[in-house]
């Protein structure tokens, strides 16, 4: 399967959630559009996008809400139910993993042998993601 296509105009918080969502603040170290994984690059002090290939990116800090260029801020959710729009390609059930394409998400039967395992959230529908982060880090078996 393929990455799940988030498209930046398709990303709000869900005002029908069940939960009030925990949404942080922070500095974008690169370009960071709605949508993306991103996490906190300590070199820096900022957000960058997250990857499941390198170590230090590979901790899910949240998911964007806003666009941001380096130097700008950004919102990003780091639990709670997140619309992404029915052409995301996700399903009832599917869990939410990292991908190895720098700030997106893919399902988790996507990951292979060198992927770092972060688990993002669960498809509650097929335009809505609950996102919950595990970041175990155990590199897939």
């Amino acid at each position: 399967m393929a990455d799940y296509t988030i498209s930046a105009n398709d990303v709000f918080i869900d005002a029908n959630a069940t939960y009030k969502p925990i949404i942080t603040r922070g500095i974008a170290g690169e370009a960071i559009i709605a949508g993306n994984a991103v996490a906190y690059d300590t070199a820096n002090n900022n957000f960058v996008l997250a990857v499941n290939l390198t170590p230090g990116r590979s901790k899910v800090s949240g998911i964007a809400l806003n666009d941001g260029l380096a130097g700008q801020p950004i919102d990003f959710m780091q639990k709670g139910f997140l619309l992404v729009g029915s052409a995301s390609g996700g399903a009832v059930g599917d869990i939410a993993v990292l991908s190895a394409t720098a700030g997106t998400l893919a399902p988790c039967s996507d990951l292979v042998s060198t992927n770092l395992v972060s688990i993002v959230g669960v498809f509650s529908a097929t335009d809505t993601i609950e996102i919950n982060l595990n970041n175990s880090q155990f590199a897939k078996a």
